[in-house]
């Protein structure tokens, strides 16, 4: 029997964001020709199907070695083998067969592939043709696109993307039968390990900066009516290894019924960080992944590592020394408004420093801190850190290396009487948690830190996290030895993937004489609103009632957390 040359031809599900399908009956278009040499089945954002040289494909029961040449894929196979030809691509994922009926392998987890400009993914295919000249290649799989949108504000590096079904098996032994038509099963388990599939990010890494997003797609099965996805994606903070966090969204049709085909791209956002609304006109923010951080030696800002962070009662924050506008340990309280512009001053004073904490402006009580206009012996020190004063905002005047690394990428909150702190923190909608509507906050221990948990507008409490439900909004004492919402890191990474922002009581520094002491378990929090010439509002958090409307001398040394506005 002579030897066998066959053209391959490959078919690609045609991709379209929001779960459209395609005019044509089966969804596929046929490519027999403009292949384009790049290693990949499918180019995903360039709509095409290609070959390779050393594609390896499984014709009958021979693995053949696909060839490329101008316009045409094609494989040799030996002696013996005749037409009907079944195929299967990658040959790997073959299994065994008896005639038409075909039993394959496909795998949990893909390593994502890129040209540079398009996502390269190898998803799998099956192929039939009654001739001896060509085959035609469809997909087994369909794909769900996943746009990771970074909104949190600190740039990632995405490890791995996984989608889940609620009941539809999305990788390992199939059973498909091979024809004119591929019929393939949607098989129901209980095994969660085979409800899932993985793009790994393991040789080609995908950065995201803040503020961007990126799309990336995920091979599954063709899936019953009644799927719901779950898409989790995993990602790191480039500059900090153990920063990771992980983001769920159930993804479904807008209908109630629904099947994912071959021609049809399932469609899910992911966007990092829970959301505020901060007034009554819906405005919303995110906030920023950690307190705010300064080191002297090298003008660094940054975000903290971990939400519950403190600095403390060390050295960069407390003691007086003539060399902290050197000084390499870092601060996390600050005097307000010492963004480090030295802009809208009456004299050019050394009070708008981050690393500062005295001030002995008029009567000693640091007018110099913020905005102030005037004479240096008439000042006017009424000024909020907004409009022409925005950059004594330290959100707004600095880059921080872990927050976009530009300025004017982030803000201080407003403070006072129906300002956003207080919205946030007594007056917005938000969920039921543990059968409390509008949950705002809740008082507890993270990591063995005290503090404030601030629940998003949209929160679901994590499964195997537990929490005291009458302390939730609570607003009278409750000391903290009384604080039984104690929280380990790993309950307090769940509860971070959820969206809730914790604010930790790292303490405030006082300003008597030029020792300044220090008070812990308190948690002081800038707003950038002015309350008169001496004083600033800001929200006290503290194991006694809580102040949302506080105010406080300029010169106090105060934590500083940022937010973004939601575009």
């Amino acid at each position: 029997m002579k030897n066998r040359m066959i053209y391959a031809m490959a078919a690609v599900a045609m991709m379209a964001v929001g779960c459209q399908k395609d005019r044509n009956a089966d969804g596929m278009l046929l490519l027999a020709e403009g292949f384009n040499n790049n290693g990949s089945k499918v180019l995903v954002d360039g709509l095409t199907s290609t070959w390779a040289d050393g594609d390896e494909v499984r014709i009958n029961d021979q693995t053949a070695t696909v060839s490329v040449t101008t316009g045409n894929a094609s494989v040799h196979l030996g002696s013996g083998v005749d037409a009907p030809f079944y195929g299967v691509y990658p040959a790997g994922i073959y299994g065994s067969n008896s005639g038409a009926s075909y039993t394959l392998n496909l795998p949990a987890t893909y390593t994502y592939e890129t040209d540079g400009t398009y996502q390269k993914l190898a998803s799998p295919m099956v192929g039939y043709t009654d001739n001896s000249t060509s085959m035609t290649f469809k997909h087994l799989t369909a794909a769900v696109t996943v746009q990771i949108k970074n909104d949190f504000g600190i740039d990632v590096t995405v490890t791995n993307v996984t989608v889940s079904s609620n009941k539809y098996k999305l990788n390992g032994t199939t059973a498909v039968t091979l024809g004119n038509s591929i019929a393939v099963a949607a098989e129901e388990t209980d095994n969660a390990a085979l409800r899932q599939v993985q793009m790994n990010f393991t040789g080609t890494a995908l950065n995201i900066t803040s503020g961007n997003s990126a799309n990336v797609q995920v091979p599954v099965f063709p899936v019953g009516n009644d799927n719901r996805f779950t898409i989790s994606v995993t990602v790191q903070n480039k500059d900090d290894a153990e920063m990771v966090y992980t983001f769920n969204k159930t993804q479904g049709s807008t209908q109630d019924t629904y099947a994912l085909g071959r021609a049809e791209l399932g469609y899910a956002p992911a966007k990092f960080g829970g959301v505020f609304t901060i007034n009554a006109s819906g405005d919303q923010v995110r906030f920023a992944p950690g307190n705010l951080q300064y080191q002297a030696s090298s003008t660094t800002w940054r975000f903290a590592k971990h939400q519950y962070d403190a600095i403390g009662n060390n050295a960069g924050n407390n003691v007086f020394d003539d060399t902290r506008s050197t000084q390499a340990a870092w601060i996390d309280l600050f005097g307000w408004g010492t963004s480090g512009w030295n802009g809208g001053s009456v004299t050019a004073t050394i009070y708008y420093q981050p690393y500062d904490y005295l001030g002995t402006g008029s009567s000693g009580y640091g007018y110099y801190y913020g905005p102030s206009t005037g004479t240096s012996w008439s000042p006017t020190c009424t000024y909020s850190l907004t409009g022409d004063y925005a950059n004594r905002d330290w959100g707004v005047y600095n880059a921080i290396i872990n927050g976009g690394n530009m300025a004017n990428q982030w803000r201080t909150l407003t403070g006072g009487s129906g300002a956003e702190w207080e919205y946030i923190m007594s007056t917005r909608s938000a969920s039921t948690v543990s059968g409390v509507s509008n949950a705002r906050y809740l008082k507890a221990k993270v990591a063995n830190v005290n503090g404030y948990i601030i629940f998003p507008d949209e929160f679901v409490l994590p499964d195997g996290v537990s929490i005291t439900s009458s302390h939730i909004n609570f607003n009278t004492y409750l000391g903290w030895a009384s604080v039984t919402s104690v929280l380990s890191s790993s309950d307090w990474a769940k509860m971070e993937v959820a969206g809730a922002i914790f604010l930790p009581c790292t303490g405030y520094r006082s300003y008597s004489s030029n020792n300044p002491s220090f008070t812990a378990d308190a948690g002081y929090y800038w707003s950038s609103t002015v309350n008169s010439a001496s004083n600033a509002y800001h929200i006290q958090l503290q194991s006694g009632s809580p102040s949302f409307t506080a105010n406080n001398a300029k010169r106090l040394g105060c934590s500083v957390r940022l937010v973004r506005d939601v575009q």
